[in-house]
């Protein structure tokens, strides 16, 4: 089927949640969303959810989100995709070193997205525009 779903006779909404159902009863799928329920709903920030519905774009984002269980990958040989929510696939070690840089180290959760306006403040540039992070003001001198 190449054409859209309402040329076809078919509702959107019954279709998503036929689907969404379908992939709640597949091996490996640990939660799925439709795209209704994420512009309807306030999931905060923290989560999988929330996670969810900072990354969806209502004009690019498809009609069904899902997540894997824990652990459930493409097939490598070895590693990761660091593509997962789960915090054994997006903690990563974060270094700062050089010029303007505090000596020391720390155990305090930072995210990626603190990462361009540390080094804005570095580089005394303005942040870049849609950043959400903070800078990691412990590292900075």
């Amino acid at each position: 089927f190449t054409g859209d779903l309402k040329s076809a006779g078919v509702d959107l909404l019954l279709a998503t949640e036929l689907i969404s159902q379908f992939l709640m009863d597949t091996d490996g799928i640990a939660e799925v969303y439709t795209a209704s329920t994420i512009k309807a709903t306030n999931f905060g920030d923290r989560g999988i959810k929330g996670a969810l519905a900072r990354g969806f774009n209502q004009k690019r984002s498809g009609d069904i989100m899902f997540v894997k269980e824990p652990h459930w990958i493409e097939h490598m040989e070895s590693g990761t995709t660091h593509g997962t929510i789960y915090s054994y696939d997006t903690h990563i070690p974060i270094v700062f070193y050089g010029w303007g840089i505090n000596k020391g180290n720390s155990v305090e959760y930072q995210t990626i997205t603190d990462i361009a306006p540390t080094l804005s403040i570095l580089l005394s540039i303005k942040f870049p525009s849609g950043n959400t992070g903070q800078p990691v003001a412990r590292a900075l001198k």
